[in-house]
């Protein structure tokens, strides 16, 4: 006998499910965090983690919202880099004003990333051949600061 009560709840468990699926791709294409994305959905970071590897189709959805969401991110960086942001000015607690505020910081990260072979960090390469005697080293500072009076 078929219990029908069990096949209704679990139809509305997977239309909750799909649903649920569907708001975590909203948030991650937002830029928004995998834990704001769970939050926003009403359900847990180990869910969404669940879903990528047992529904190759989500996975490949997350992805794809994962990719708009740092899309979203660069523009906004982009934004305060390079357009600049309004931001009100103060005077003894009163706003006076406004101007337009850009981040250099941000504008180092996206240089940094468009083009690391001139903006990224430098590799320093230290070489050295032959051999270093500690022992002499430590010897020398030890005179050196007895004669300076640092040691009695």
């Amino acid at each position: 006998m078929i219990n029908v009560n069990s096949a209704v709840i679990t139809k509305q468990n997977r239309l909750a499910t799909k649903g649920k699926k569907a708001r975590v791709l909203e948030a991650l294409s937002k830029g928004w965090t995998h834990t704001k994305a769970a939050e926003f959905a009403g359900c847990h970071r180990p869910h969404i983690n669940y879903w990528r590897k047992s529904d190759p189709a989500f996975a490949q959805a997350f992805q794809e919202a994962l990719e708009a969401g740092a899309d979203v991110l660069e523009d906004a960086a982009f934004t305060r880099a390079v357009e600049g942001v309004i931001e009100d000015v103060y005077h003894q607690g009163r706003v006076v004003g406004q101007r337009v505020a850009y981040s250099d910081d941000m504008l180092k990260f996206l240089l940094a990333a468009a083009r690391p072979e001139v903006y990224g960090r430098s590799k320093v390469e230290i070489q050295h051949s032959g051999s270093v005697d500690f022992t002499a080293m430590v010897q020398s500072a030890y005179q050196a600061a007895k004669r300076d009076g640092v040691l009695p």
